[in-house]
């Protein structure tokens, strides 16, 4: 083994673990005949490009593969949800709503996206879908101004009531943007 193999096969555990596994003792035998050919400069040289062309684009292909990118969506959405309803504990609502609402459109967009692949494609559907995001849009504009006119006169507002509009509110908002998300990534195709 030529000087320097040992150092090689050590920075190859910088590939992902399947591509080591299926590819290590090649790339380890390459380089020892980069090196026979080349000399150990000329061979590290060429060496350290490839790896640093190479690993980045293997790592992003094992974190990019179908099954991580779930969990990770999966993940990310308990995780702003529980950033969100932190946000309404610690009383920053504004911060709580928007983590609260990418959480919707994240989940409801992997789920579509699931479910689309699964089933044959209705014509109608994202004029549907569009539909609906209108008027769940309108279903809160029309709560927040109902709030707003029952609480706005008191100097101190009912904690129930103001709960009730909050959920049908915020309800309505996220589900007109996880509509409108959805509707909008659906192609647009005309009625054959």
């Amino acid at each position: 083994m030529p000087a320097g193999t040992a150092l090689y096969r050590a920075l190859t555990r910088l590939y992902p673990k399947a591509f080591r596994a299926r590819y290590g003792d090649d790339l380890a035998l390459h380089f020892a005949d980069l090196v026979a050919r080349d000399g150990p400069v000329g061979a590290w040289r060429r060496t350290m490009l490839d790896l640093l062309v190479t690993v980045p684009r293997y790592r992003l292909e094992s974190i990019m593969n179908t099954r991580r990118t779930t969990a990770t969506l999966v993940a990310l959405v308990v995780a702003l949800a529980t950033a969100a309803v932190g946000a309404f504990a610690a009383g920053v609502a504004p911060l709580g709503v928007i983590a609260l609402a990418v959480a919707a459109v994240l989940a409801i967009g992997e789920r579509s996206r699931l479910a689309r692949s699964m089933r044959p494609a209705r014509h109608a559907q994202r004029r549907h879908v569009l539909w609906a995001a209108g008027l769940l849009a309108s279903c809160a504009v029309v709560s927040l101004v109902i709030g707003l006119i029952d609480l706005g006169d008191r100097a101190s507002w009912p904690a129930g009531r103001l709960v009730v509009y909050n959920i049908v509110f915020f309800t309505t908002v996220i589900g007109a943007l996880a509509c409108a998300a959805t509707g909008l990534r659906r192609p647009h195709t005309a009625a054959p």
